[in-house]
């Protein structure tokens, strides 16, 4: 993925939203039909699904398998090298409805002999809430993405070097991002609506660059073509991460 990006505009048709998970629920960043952007906080997925968005890129697993590992996870790691560690295993789907985190790890070492991180399992009720509305349909219109491979891309295929919680990569984020968002600034801290991290709001941030490439033809998606790149779960759910 690497070499030289294309510069992307911001759209001028349709509204589009970088989305990630929060305390609060999710927060967006919108943007769309010439106007500035807002970062919106919705309590539900259902919510966010009946604001009006055209186009929307979440960081959340979109394609959940029975029983084997998803090919997009792999190729992610890949992508990020040292960072790798950024990419949680999507769980399988028998572990979605776990009600603990060790019925959550006996579902999957029954599976592949590996137990489920507690990470993981921490955000197992965010992705249930979008399986259950999300559908091959749907899914033309939400995409899922990741930030640290989104940041990545956006610098060449270089990753990030340091995590999104310290001040360095809180800042090389920041930087990142402000080539593509002038108005994106150390003030994002004191705008950001209750219940939302710092990192949440960089992260939709740069899901909303994805958003436009995606509009715009010129994003990746992953896994490449041929190597895995046409996993569907049983709903015939897409797995992969657009960029």
């Amino acid at each position: 993925m690497a070499g030289s990006e294309p510069s992307v505009e911001p759209s001028q048709h349709g509204v589009y939203a970088g989305v990630d998970g929060c305390r609060a629920g999710w927060v967006a960043v919108r943007e769309g039909e010439g106007s500035e952007l807002t970062v919106e906080v919705y309590g539900s997925f259902a919510e966010l699904l009946d604001s009006g968005l055209q186009l929307v890129v979440i960081d959340v697993p979109i394609g959940i398998m029975q029983s084997s590992p998803r090919a997009v996870d792999r190729a992610a790691r890949e992508l990020l090298r040292d960072r790798a560690c950024c990419v949680f295993s999507a769980p399988y789907r028998p572990m979605l409805y776990a009600r603990s985190h060790d019925e959550a790890s006996a579902i999957r070492a029954g599976i592949d002999g590996k137990r489920c991180t507690r990470q993981a399992f921490s955000i197992f009720k965010k992705i249930r809430e979008v399986d259950a509305l999300l559908t091959p349909a749907l899914q033309e219109r939400v995409r899922e993405g990741h930030p640290e491979v989104t940041f990545a891309v956006m610098q060449d295929g270089r990753p990030m070097e340091n995590s999104k919680k310290s001040r360095l990569g809180r800042m090389a984020r920041l930087d990142a991002l402000r080539r593509h968002f002038p108005k994106v600034d150390d003030s994002v801290a004191e705008r950001r609506p209750k219940g939302v991290g710092i990192d949440d709001v960089l992260d939709a941030y740069a899901l909303l660059w994805t958003a436009r490439r995606i509009a715009g033809g010129s994003a990746r998606t992953l896994p490449i073509l041929g190597v895995g790149s046409d996993q569907r779960d049983i709903r015939g759910l897409r797995a992969e991460i657009v960029a």
